[in-house]
């Protein structure tokens, strides 16, 4: 993903959902497929799309997290937002708080409400249409086939 924003982020709008295979339990807590710091970060990253709502802004966070995939925690969720010049003080009470329940919550009804339903993760939909070509490894051109505006970038020829 992070080669298919730098190299055509100009020509889409990435909607993020960080939810994946997560479930809602009958006591309202959340499971998530890896155990509970999975769920810690999919709700910090739901608070910084949340605060940071512009691609430029939360992809970066995302990506400085998820380059530190084996060592995901509050602590590194807490070093990539201020290197980030992220406020990080709002994010820390989102995620511990109601607000971040309740945007998991509604990232947990977005994805079941995809048709046809998501069946594993990364599930990438293209113009509101799943696409198996942006999930094999094609992500950039899946992207360029769909773009039909002007002016594609270079890496949309090569």
């Amino acid at each position: 993903m992070n080669e298919a924003y730098n190299k055509v982020g100009s020509i889409f709008t990435l909607r993020y959902v960080p939810w994946g295979n997560a479930q809602v339990a009958k006591n309202g807590s959340f499971e998530c497929q890896h155990g509970a710091m999975e769920c810690v970060v999919n709700t910090i990253e739901a608070c910084a799309t949340h605060y940071y709502p512009n691609q430029s802004d939360f992809w970066p966070f995302v990506y400085c997290m998820d380059k530190h995939l084996n060592l995901q925690d509050p602590q590194v969720a807490q070093s990539c937002a201020l290197r980030l010049s992220m406020q990080w003080a709002l994010m820390d009470a989102c995620y511990t708080g109601d607000l971040g329940h309740e945007l998991e919550l509604m990232y947990a009804n977005e994805t079941d409400s995809l048709n046809p339903p998501h069946q594993y993760t990364p599930w990438v939909t293209i113009n509101g249409k799943h696409s198996t070509e942006a999930e094999g490894g094609d992500l950039i051109k899946a992207i360029c086939d769909a773009y039909k505006g002007p002016d594609k970038p270079d890496a949309c020829t090569q």
